[in-house]
C-alpha cells in the first residue's frame, strides 16, 4: 500500500465512534422523520399491517390447500407457483400502468386487491380461483413495490434515508413475525377460514385508514423527467 492509499489522510484525526450518534437515536430520528411526513407514514403503517395479516393467513396455508381446497403435494406446489408467476407479470407491466395511472390510483387499487385475496380464499373452494386471485396479488405486490420504494428515494433526504429504510424494515419484519404466530392461534381458535375472514376485515379497515391520505402519492415528477 503507498503512502496516498493510507487512511486517514495524513494530518486529519479519524472520527471519535463516540461522536456518532447510537443506533437507538438513530432510529429515533428515523421514527420521528417518517411520523411528521404523512403519505410515507400511512404506507409504513399500511406495509405494516398488511404484512401481519398477509403472514397470518398464509402461515396455515398448507393446512388450507389441503383441507379447503382438497390438494396433494403437486397442487400445492403448483398452487405456489401462482405468486412466482404473478410477481413476474408484474415486473412486465408495472412500468406501463405506471406511466397510465400514476401512484394514487395504483396504490389504491392494490389494496382494494389485498382485500379481495382474503376474502376470495375464504369464499372459494375451488382451486383455479384460488390461483386467479394469487397471480393478481402477485403482480399487486411487484407494482406496490415499485411505486412505494420511488416514493420513498424521491421524498426522503439522503441524509435520514438510511435511517427511515430502517424503520421501514423493522415495521416489515416485525408484522411478518407477528403475523406467522397470530396465523396459527387464530386457526386453532376459529377455523382455518376464519383466518382470511379476519385477514379481509382488517385489510378493509386499512382501506378505510388510508384511502385520503394516498390521494397525495404521485410520481408524476419522475414521469416527466424519464
Amino acid at each position: 500500500m503507498s503512502p496516498a492509499d493510507a487512511w486517514p489522510p495524513a494530518g486529519t484525526v479519524p472520527p471519535d465512534a463516540s461522536d456518532r450518534p447510537g443506533l437507538r437515536a438513530e432510529i429515533a430520528e428515523g421514527v420521528r422523520w417518517l411520523s411528521r411526513h404523512r403519505l410515507l407514514r400511512t404506507l409504513a403503517l399500511t406495509m405494516a399491517i398488511g404484512n401481519l395479516v398477509f403472514c397470518a393467513a398464509f402461515a396455515v396455508f398448507v393446512l388450507y390447500a389441503a383441507q379447503r381446497l382438497g390438494l396433494g403435494e403437486v397442487g400445492y406446489g403448483t398452487l405456489l407457483l401462482s405468486f412466482a408467476a404473478g410477481g413476474f407479470l408484474g415486473t412486465l407491466v408495472a412500468p406501463g400502468l405506471i406511466r397510465r395511472f400514476d401512484a394514487s390510483p395504483l396504490l389504491r387499487l392494490g389494496l382494494l386487491i389485498e382485500v379481495a385475496l382474503h376474502a376470495t380464499l375464504a369464499l372459494t373452494r375451488e382451486p383455479w380461483a384460488a390461483a386467479a386471485m394469487i397471480v393478481i396479488f402477485g403482480v399487486h405486490t411487484t407494482v406496490w413495490g415499485v411505486v412505494v420504494t420511488t416514493i420513498r428515494q424521491r421524498d426522503v433526504p439522503s441524509t435520514m434515508f438510511g435511517r427511515v429504510t430502517s424503520v421501514y424494515a423493522f415495521l416489515d419484519l416485525g408484522g411478518a413475525a407477528l403475523g406467522s404466530l397470530l396465523g396459527g392461534v387464530v386457526a386453532t381458535a376459529f377455523g382455518l377460514v376464519a383466518t382470511y375472514w379476519a385477514a379481509a376485515i382488517a385489510m378493509a379497515l386499512v382501506v378505510v385508514f388510508a384511502w385520503r391520505p394516498l390521494r397525495s402519492a404521485t410520481l408524476t415528477r419522475e414521469l416527466t423527467a424519464a
